[in-house]
């Protein structure tokens, strides 16, 4: 019961310094506690905040986040990340959406600078290595992990020469 009130204060007071700090994109809005169902509900206790992380992600030496947030009205929702600047607001970047999926079965989180085996390269399906993805990732910097829990992952990582993210389906 402790834990519970606990995450539940961290995770109202995160959506209200968001909130404070930086709008979200029109037609998106920060996830309440009503919001916990599902999923959300089932890995609480060893996913608190399934829809927040937190690193830097382009290497430039400032904190960036990344954020799962529901639609407005329906089902759906869309994952941003911010990145941060040294001399003005965030850049809010959205890497992905599902326009009728539900919020809750998804989660993100950040992944660690690593090397990572992709569907391409461990056989998963034709699709990843027919659209040019890598057999692997050598990533020097922290990344977004975007996931349907038990089920597919992808990262979005950042391409210093392109100066934009690039999704990377992991598994299916």
């Amino acid at each position: 019961m402790r834990i519970a009130l606990i995450t539940t204060i961290v995770v109202c007071a995160s959506s209200s310094t968001f909130a404070q700090v930086i709008q979200p994109p029109r037609g998106y809005r920060l996830p309440t506690e009503s919001d916990f169902t599902g999923d959300w509900k089932d890995n609480r206790a060893t996913n608190p905040m399934p829809f927040h992380a937190v690193g830097d992600y382009n290497g430039d030496g400032v904190q960036d986040e990344a954020w799962l947030l529901p639609t407005t009205s329906g089902r759906g929702f869309a994952v941003f990340a911010l990145i941060g600047s040294r001399t003005g607001s965030s850049k809010v970047i959205q890497l992905t959406s599902a326009a009728t999926e539900s919020w809750d079965s998804y989660y993100i989180e950040t992944a660690k600078p690593a090397r990572y085996g992709t569907a391409c390269g461990k056989g998963y399906g034709d699709y990843a290595c027919e659209h040019g993805q890598p057999a692997e990732l050598n990533l020097t910097r922290p990344s977004i992990w975007s996931c349907r829990f038990a089920s597919a992952c992808s990262l979005f990582w950042w391409d210093t020469r392109t100066q934009s993210f690039h999704q990377t389906l992991i598994s299916d």
